[in-house]
């Protein structure tokens, strides 16, 4: 389900649950972080950043960035962009696209570097390689405020009761 399928769902009482990493404040829901995970980036293997284990996050400053996703905001373009401000620096942008297989694919083509997620790294497509980046923050479920899950009562995977 897309962002505003799950909020509609929860809406409609037909999940319980929702995931996504981006949700902008919504009145009738609540947010808790469910988990985190490592931000790394996308890097062709003919980039001099390839032979580098660990790069400051600075550093993109100097690299053309591939970006993604393109649609309902706020997403990950935005946290992107937000980092890039906490470090003082504007991102050259050298394509905006819809997802982290086009943004990777377009590494592998030499457009630039790409922000993933760490769980996006096991798309191992030629010629790019995953670097660590230094001095970034890891990277939620959303609810309705009212529900209140009987004890032992698990939220599957799917974010149904178990």
């Amino acid at each position: 389900m897309t962002k505003a399928e799950q909020l509609e769902a929860l809406r409609q009482r037909r999940i319980t649950v929702g995931f996504n990493r981006m949700l902008a404040p919504e009145p009738d829901f609540g947010t808790e972080l469910v988990t985190t995970e490592k931000l790394l980036l996308a890097v062709n293997e003919s980039d001099p950043l390839a032979d580098c284990q660990e790069i400051p996050f600075s550093e993109l400053a100097h690299h053309p960035l591939v970006v993604f996703p393109t649609g309902a905001r706020p997403n990950f373009i935005d946290k992107v962009m937000a980092l890039c401000n906490e470090c003082k620096f504007t991102p050259n942008i050298s394509q905006e696209v819809g997802d982290a297989v086009t943004g990777v694919a377009l590494v592998a083509s030499g457009f630039g570097v790409c922000l993933v997620p760490e769980s996006a790294t096991t798309l191992q497509l030629p010629g790019v390689v995953y670097r660590s980046l230094r001095d970034v923050p890891p990277q939620g479920r959303c609810r309705r405020p009212d529900l209140h899950l009987p004890a032992g009562r698990p939220v599957s995977a799917t974010g149904r009761l178990s």
